[in-house]
Formats: structure tokens, C-alpha cells, sequence
């Protein structure tokens, strides 16, 4: 990604390289769980299903959890400027939704040692973390002038971990909504952040994670635009 260039403009970019790969896999690895990282995530995701025709337990996306540990520095930065000194390892948080501007952090299920952030910071901080951990991937762009790739391949390397080690870890991923997880959160047939356990069959189980209204409305919108991004992908296929 170039500076100024949204996470949507490289669609048309990368959904060309999406299908070749796709095949490829398709060909020579038909058991492969895949890990999609290009952006859009969400949709490409989505669209290496398709491409693929893999079971959607074997396709996902890498989002939520280089999302969440974006979201845990800049937490853990204004807790040492503002509160005693804390650990990051007692720095809990969570991202959902689509891997961009409407992506979800989850400030109920955000928390410093077992006191919720919503008790430790004012109104504009906590507006000021929610705007840092959207605009993280962004700000790295306008400094490198390309994106970054050492966090997102951390990122992969705890997912990869989970899944080759058999760790049933739960980590955001992008992954296919349908069925039950569907009628939980209010929408389906798309790809979205969501926590997973990963193990060594891919995807195992959905957490189905209670979310206030506000948070559940706002992962439903972030869902929409992945939707509405997805229809244009079909349209340049």
C-alpha cells in the first residue's frame, strides 16, 4: 500500500493475484488451510473461498489479531504516561469487524489487569485509543511509504503457531459467517473479524462473544461494508 491509498483501492490490484494463487493452491496443496493477509483482507478472504472451494474451516483471514496488539500498545503507552507502570501482558484486548476505518475495538472486553479501561480513562482518551488503533496501519504507511510487513507477520507467525501446534488458541480472524454464528451477531454470508479457536484443522469452534448494542451495531455496519465491497469484487472477476 502506497501513502494515500486506501486498504479498497488495492482490490482491484490484488484480486487478479488472489485468483492465480488461489488455483494454484487449489492444484497443488487441496488441503491447505490458507491464511489470507493482502488487503482488503475481508474480501479477499472471501473471494479465496470462492476461488478455492475449500470448506470455509480452511480459509481465513489475518486482521484481528495484528488489530489487537496495535490496540494494546497504544493502551499500553497511555498507561505508562498516565497510571503506575503496568505490564502489556496485563493488557487485554479485543478487535473485531473488517480489517480497516470500521473495524470494531471491543472497549467492553478491553481491560488493564482486571479493571476495564472505561474506569481509568476519560471519554476523549478512549476516543483517542479507539482513533490510533484504526488509524495504526495508516500512519506506518505515510512514514515507510509502503506497508508494513514485520507486525502483520508476527501476526501470522501466532496464527500459523495455534494452528500447526494444535493450540486451540481463540484469536480474531477473518473468517465465513454462517448458520448459528449468523443468527448471533445479525449477518451472514460474508467475512468478517471474529474470535476462532485455530488448531490444526483450521478453524475448530466460533466464540460466540457477547457484545453490548453499540458494539453489536457497530460490527454489523463494519460487516455491511464488507458486503458492499465483496459485490464490487464479483463485478471485476
Amino acid at each position: 500500500r502506497k501513502p494515500g491509498m486506501s486498504r479498497e483501492d488495492l482490490l482491484k490490484v490484488n484480486l487478479d493475484l488472489i485468483k492465480y494463487f488461489s488455483q494454484q493452491i487449489k492444484l497443488y496443496a487441496p488441503k491447505a488451510v490458507v491464511i489470507v493477509v493482502s488487503n482488503p483482507v475481508d474480501v479477499l478472504t472471501y473471494m479465496t473461498l470462492e476461488f478455492t472451494e475449500f470448506p470455509k474451516e480452511r480459509v481465513m483471514g489475518m486482521a484481528g489479531v495484528l488489530d489487537t496488539a496495535r490496540m494494546k500498545e497504544v493502551l499500553y503507552k497511555k498507561a505508562e504516561r498516565e497510571l503506575n507502570k503496568v505490564s502489556v501482558k496485563d493488557i487485554k484486548a479485543l478487535v473485531l469487524g473488517t480489517h480497516g476505518d470500521t473495524m470494531v475495538p471491543v472497549l467492553s472486553k478491553t481491560f488493564i489487569g482486571n479493571t476495564n479501561i472505561r474506569f481509568l480513562f476519560g471519554k476523549k482518551d478512549i476516543e483517542d485509543i479507539v482513533e490510533k488503533t484504526k488509524k495504526g496501519g495508516g500512519i506506518i504507511v505515510s512514514y515507510m511509504g509502503t506497508s508494513a510487513y514485520s507486525a502483520p507477520a508476527a501476526s501470522v507467525v501466532v496464527m500459523l503457531e495455534s494452528i500447526v501446534k494444535d493450540l486451540h488458541r481463540i484469536l480474531p480472524a477473518s473468517v465465513y459467517v454462517e448458520g448459528e454464528v449468523a443468527d448471533w451477531f445479525g449477518f451472514e454470508d460474508v467475512c468478517v473479524g471474529l474470535p476462532v479457536m485455530l488448531g490444526r484443522k483450521g478453524i475448530e469452534d466460533y466464540e460466540l462473544v457477547t457484545l453490548n448494542a453499540r458494539e453489536l451495531r457497530e460490527l454489523q455496519k463494519s460487516a455491511n461494508h464488507v458486503k458492499k465491497m465483496i459485490e464490487l469484487a464479483k463485478k471485476l472477476i
